[in-house]
């Protein structure tokens, strides 16, 4: 049995779902503050626990879930590009400078 936890812990396709599960919690968990602050000074908790759950839905609704995904997809493709071009740079003035460098 553990061998087979193995197996599906190296997938890289878990490991990867993991990672984006990770990242959304950890976005949740940025956004929990936002939510939370609210002015609970009354005496019933009813009425505190209607204004948290109100303030939460106001904060974390459909556009804004959108925003986050969008934000983070951008930046994941802007850093892939800025990679891919830094690494075409190094290589072009690797082959340019290939016979005019000496050791």
């Amino acid at each position: 049995m553990f061998g087979k936890i193995q197996n599906v812990a190296r997938n890289r396709l878990v490991q990867k779902l993991f990672a984006l599960g990770m990242s959304l919690m950890i976005c949740c968990l940025m956004l929990i503050p936002m939510a939370c602050a609210v002015d609970v000074s009354e005496p019933s908790y009813a009425e505190a626990a209607t204004q948290v759950y109100n303030s939460v839905h106001e904060v974390i609704n459909f556009n804004n879930i959108l925003a986050i995904i969008g934000v983070g997809l951008t930046g994941m493709a802007t850093l892939y590009l800025l990679w891919w071009a830094i690494r075409k740079v190094i290589k072009m003035l690797k082959s340019g400078l290939n016979g005019k460098l000496k050791a």
